[in-house]
């Protein structure tokens, strides 16, 4: 019986791969590079963006010497801090009322993701409420924040060894190759940027005007109003 076992894993192992399963890996980068290439070339003839040296350095980098001046949002992020904290918290408290107290099926990393997705859905929804019961003041949001972080600190503290230790060894399980290695490094990159990006202040006129002039509407009156 278990020599019959070990042929049909052995013949099912020596089964060569569909013929098309190679093709179409060579097919899908080789398409997706022409429609690129289509694609810039089509936006130089409009736009003409490769007048640009190709070799000067970037803004980023041009400008290193000032970034220094970063120093300057500490305290946003520290409230950022804050409120993924309370994401976390009350998030981990939404996530196991939802899913239930021994669920199995939910790794470290979703964890992670779902509370932090059910917590900001949460302060949203709260937030919300403030400004339609005409309390959108930091006094408020202050307290709305204590309430969530207290309500979930015991669960959170349970919940946040076990998690990360699990989230730790998930990590460690993931093979990366030499090109995830360089596309992980790309994100990285974006990733920064965009943070970076986040600090600057805006000057696009529909981010000024809907974006954080409707809000800052709202947060002047303290509740949600019909805006002029």
């Amino acid at each position: 019986m278990a020599k019959n076992k070990r042929k049909e894993t052995a013949r099912q192992a020596a089964v060569p791969a569909p013929a098309g399963s190679g093709l179409a890996a060579w097919l899908l980068p080789a398409g997706f590079a022409a429609w690129t290439l289509a694609v810039l070339i089509n936006y130089k003839a409009q736009n003409n963006f490769f007048r640009l040296p190709p070799f000067d350095p970037p803004l980023w980098l041009a400008n290193l010497n000032r970034a220094g001046a970063l120093l300057q949002y500490l305290p946003q992020l520290g409230l950022l801090a804050v409120f993924t904290l309370f994401a976390l918290s009350a998030g981990g408290l939404l996530l196991r009322a939802a899913a239930g107290r021994d669920n199995k099926d939910i790794g470290a990393l979703d964890w992670l993701l779902f509370s932090l997705g059910l917590g900001f859905g949460a302060l949203s929804l709260l937030t919300l409420g403030l400004g339609a019961a005409g309390l959108l003041n930091s006094s408020a949001l202050i307290a709305l924040l204590a309430c969530g972080l207290a309500a979930g600190a015991a669960r959170f503290r349970a919940d946040l060894g076990p998690q990360l230790a699990a989230l730790r060894a998930e990590v460690r399980a993931i093979k990366f190759s030499g090109l995830d290695l360089v596309l992980l490094f790309v994100l990285f990159l974006l990733g920064a940027s965009t943070l970076v990006l986040t600090l600057a202040p805006e000057i696009f006129f529909d981010s000024l005007v809907y974006h954080l002039g409707t809000p800052a509407f709202y947060i002047n009156e303290g509740r949600l109003l019909a805006a002029p």
